[in-house]
């Protein structure tokens, strides 16, 4: 790998970083409804917690924009650069950035729409299935949060055992491990809730009023 090529692989993961970094949750919570979004329901800037607070044309927003500033970077990593290592790198820069955006305050999202974004490109068959198992467990359970869990938990099984069989690169191993260890730790809260059976439930509407840490 020359010199250019380790610059260039540099340049894509910092810009992975930066691009999943960009609040589109808060910018679209503040154009929607004038609010600061983190103050409210879970705190969180993603799809879900702008679905509870400001309804579905929202959340859709948000969701479409965090899939594409996903795409783009992982879509260069993986077409331009050729090179499933530095695209699963940047896949991971990307879901923390989300997670942890450096022009919010460190304060964003839980990182499951990224990581779609991210198998989207690099197996999307293994995406379609993680999103029908977290449809199911959804469908099931009335639990958002144990249906992405469920959907990102077997999305690393599957992609674990296509790197061991040899039927995806094995750069792939670092967003495999990468991408799961961040969304279940963003998560924390919400297992808590679950095994404590406080988690909201699916219908149950967030009203826009301030955060409780207890409930969030």
């Amino acid at each position: 790998m020359n010199a250019i090529v380790i610059v260039g692989s540099i340049v894509v993961v910092v810009a992975g970083y930066l691009m999943g970094a960009i609040p589109v949750g808060l910018v679209v919570a503040r154009k929607f409804g004038g609010i600061d979004i983190r103050k409210y329901g879970s705190g969180s800037t993603g799809a879900t917690n702008i679905l509870r607070t400001l309804g579905w044309k929202a959340s859709a927003v948000v969701f479409a924009g965090d899939l594409a500033k996903t795409m783009i970077p992982v879509v260069i990593a993986w077409f331009v650069l050729n090179s499933p290592l530095v695209a699963s790198i940047t896949g991971v820069a990307v879901v923390a950035g989300h997670c942890w955006p450096v022009y919010a305050q460190w304060s964003g999202g839980r990182g499951v729409t990224s990581s779609l974004a991210v198998l989207l490109i690099v197996q999307p068959l293994v995406a379609l299935g993680c999103l029908a198992v977290a449809a199911i467990v959804m469908a099931i359970s009335r639990f958002v949060s144990l249906g992405s869990l469920a959907g990102v938990a077997f999305g690393a099984v599957v992609m674990t055992v296509l790197i061991v069989n040899r039927s995806a690169p094995l750069g792939d191993v670092i967003f495999v491990v990468g991408a799961p260890l961040v969304v279940f730790l963003r998560h924390r809260e919400n297992i808590l809730r679950l095994l404590a059976g406080t988690e909201r439930k699916i219908g149950q509407q967030v009203k826009p009023t301030k955060k409780n840490p207890a409930t969030g």
